[in-house]
Order: structure tokens, then C-alpha cells, then sequence
């Protein structure tokens, strides 16, 4: 069973953790201990044609920049966390539009890979 996980990491102080989830509109994962929200896709591709979800993230802070500003948080404490299981080999590719969008914003995305044990 292979998986692609995607996170939303935001470094913020516990305090503002509850703000953000009326802020973007999504809950965060309560078993870390920073701000953080998770999509899991098991046993399938993730979408590569709108929305993906790098966009669909990118959708939730598009618009509140400035109030994350306000309230001391900046783009470069924003990351988008990408970790692939693959099995034999290792292929990804990422939409035009979300790159151009992640870099024009700032944000970092970050890409872990790693071999399944399933033979």
C-alpha cells in the first residue's frame, strides 16, 4: 500500500493555533505540537489537475497574508510538506500554476521520499 502525505506547517505560537483554524477554515493535527494540517491519499495518486493540493492549500492562505502579517507570522515560516511512498522507483511532478504560486508567495515546499518494506 503506497501513500502521499501533504502538510500545511505554519511555526506560530500555540496561542494563535485556534485562530488559525477559523482563519483558513481547517483543523490542525492535534498530535503535533505546532501548527500543522494534514491530507493523506492511501493507495491512490493525488489529483495533478486543479484542484491539487498544493493549490488547494495555497487557496487557504491566498487573501490572508496580511492578516498572518499582523499577527507575526511570515511566509517563511509557512512550509508545504510533500512525503511520497514509492515502491521500485520514484516519480512526482507538480502543477506549473502551484510553483509559480509557491514561489511568488514565498513559501517553501519541502519533499521527503522514502522506499515502502512491501515486496
Amino acid at each position: 500500500m503506497s501513500k502521499t502525505f501533504y502538510t500545511l506547517d505554519i511555526d506560530t505560537k500555540p496561542e494563535l493555533f485556534e485562530w488559525l483554524e477559523g482563519l483558513l477554515g481547517v483543523k490542525r493535527n492535534p498530535n503535533k505540537n505546532f501548527w500543522a494540517h494534514d491530507i493523506t491519499y492511501a493507495d491512490k495518486r493525488p489529483p495533478m489537475t486543479a484542484p491539487t493540493v498544493i493549490g488547494h492549500y495555497l487557496n487557504l492562505l491566498e487573501s490572508k497574508y496580511e492578516l498572518l502579517k499582523q499577527h507575526g507570522i511570515k511566509s517563511s515560516d509557512i512550509t508545504i510538506w510533500m512525503v511520497y511512498e514509492y515502491n521500485n522507483e520514484c516519480n512526482m511532478e507538480f502543477h506549473p500554476e502551484d510553483t509559480k504560486r509557491l514561489g511568488d508567495n514565498g513559501i517553501i515546499l519541502c519533499v521527503s521520499c522514502y522506499q515502502t518494506s512491501e515486496e
